[in-house]
Formats: C-alpha cells, sequence, structure tokens
C-alpha cells in the first residue's frame, strides 16, 4: 500500500532518531535541498571534528568567505578593530562573524602548509539553497559524534497538498558538554512521487545553547587586543 507524506516524513524522522543515515536517500531526493535563511556573517560551515582545528569546511555561494577563504583552510587567528579570537574553542564558536555589515576581519589561516594573512568584511549572507547530499556527511558526523541520543518527537503534524508540516520537541545529550537539553522546532518538507524534495526548517536555538552552560549577555565593546 502506498504511503501518505506523512507517513514518509514520520519514517524519515524515525530514521534520523535512529541514526540510520544510509537510508536517507530512500526518503529524500537524489536532489534534495535545504532553504537557508540569511545571517550576519562572512558565510562559511566550519569542520571541527577534530576538536582542535577549526577546518572551513565550505563556504557559502554569495558570502563574502567565497572570494577568500577556501575549504580545507585551517583558520588559527580571527582579529577585528576590537578584539581577537585565537584559541581552538573561541574560533569555533564563530561569534566573529557576527557584527556589523561592512566591518573587516583579518584572519591567519593555514593553506597548503603555509600561514597565510587575508582579510574580508562582515556582510549579509543572502538566503540560498543548500543540497543535502554536499552536508550530509557533516550532519552524520555531528549527530552520532556529538548528540548519538538526539530525538526528535513530533507533537503536531498536518499536510497539505505536497507540503507536510510539523513541531517536534528535540532532546538529547551533548558530548561534547557533558549536558542534556530538550528545545522545539518547526520544518516543512515538500515531497513529489514518495521523495522529499525540499525542506524549510527552524530550531529555538537559544533554549538549546544556554541549557548547555552558554550565557547570554549584554553585548559591550571590548578593547583591541
Amino acid at each position: 500500500m502506498t504511503k501518505s507524506n506523512t507517513e514518509i516524513v514520520r519514517d524519515f524522522i524515525e530514521a534520523i532518531n535512529n541514526n540510520q543515515f544510509g537510508r536517507v536517500h530512500e526518503f529524500c531526493s537524489r536532489d534534495c535541498f535545504t532553504h537557508m535563511a540569511p545571517w550576519v556573517g562572512v558565510g562559511l560551515r566550519p569542520d571541527v571534528s577534530s576538536g582542535q582545528h577549526v577546518i572551513v569546511g565550505s563556504v557559502v555561494p554569495g558570502g563574502n568567505a567565497a572570494a577568500v577563504l577556501q575549504p580545507g583552510d585551517e583558520i588559527l587567528r580571527v582579529s577585528d578593530a576590537q578584539r581577537s579570537w585565537a584559541t581552538f574553542h573561541e574560533i569555533k564558536t564563530g561569534t566573529w562573524g557576527q557584527g556589523i555589515p561592512g566591518t573587516t576581519l583579518t584572519m591567519q589561516v593555514k593553506r597548503d602548509g603555509r600561514v597565510v594573512e587575508l582579510q574580508m568584511q562582515r556582510g549579509i549572507i543572502p538566503a540560498f539553497d543548500n543540497r543535502l547530499a554536499d552536508y550530509l556527511d557533516m550532519w552524520r558526523e555531528d549527530k552520532v559524534q556529538t548528540w548519538p541520543d538526539l530525538r526528535i518527537e513530533i507533537k503536531v503534524i498536518f499536510e497539505k497538498d505536497d507540503l507536510v508540516a510539523f513541531f517536534a520537541e528535540d532532546s538529547g545529550t551533548n558530548l561534547e558538554f557533558g549536558r542534556a537539553a530538550v528545545w522545539s522546532e518547526c520544518s516543512i518538507y515538500r515531497l513529489k512521487d514518495g521523495k522529499i524534495t525540499e525542506m524549510w526548517g527552524t530550531e529555538d536555538g537559544y533554549q538549546q545553547i544556554t541549557q548547555l552552560g552558554y550565557e547570554i549577555r549584554e553585548p559591550r565593546p571590548e578593547p583591541a587586543a
């Protein structure tokens, strides 16, 4: 019997809950992509899987980093007019990308065994489409190594035409911080011929990171290092 779009989405979420990433394309088309929201920053996705080095995993097409950084670059140091970020833990957070569009960042990166100094400006990273195939390995690694027991529990789900939308409660233990967290998410999937072809989603990141121990404080200008 042919499954409904709602059943397909439920089965997909359950596969992710069970870390069955090898089954992803049972539910998602080969050209499935995610609609990413815009943000202020430089436009890169770091790879911190080594636990010691921040590597440029990918850059966002159209973002300021695309003209300066290359996948595989190791970020050693970042500074602006107010402060510097030099340790692994400081750089991996990516907070150095936040700020006022047009302000300048100076970066030291290791590229092909050489240390080079680069400059770029913060900017508004436009909304873009991210192919599932391009970040599937990174998603798998983050889920299995950082949130191995992460579970998405769908609370409300409904479909209309080729769209399925749901509200879910996410919970799990973060191995890096040794803390558990629970937060909400809302997602919309488009399906065609029994496969998920597009994804939109947002999660309550504030609830997640505060439960992991982050403190949200009023930002204050800091003296240059």
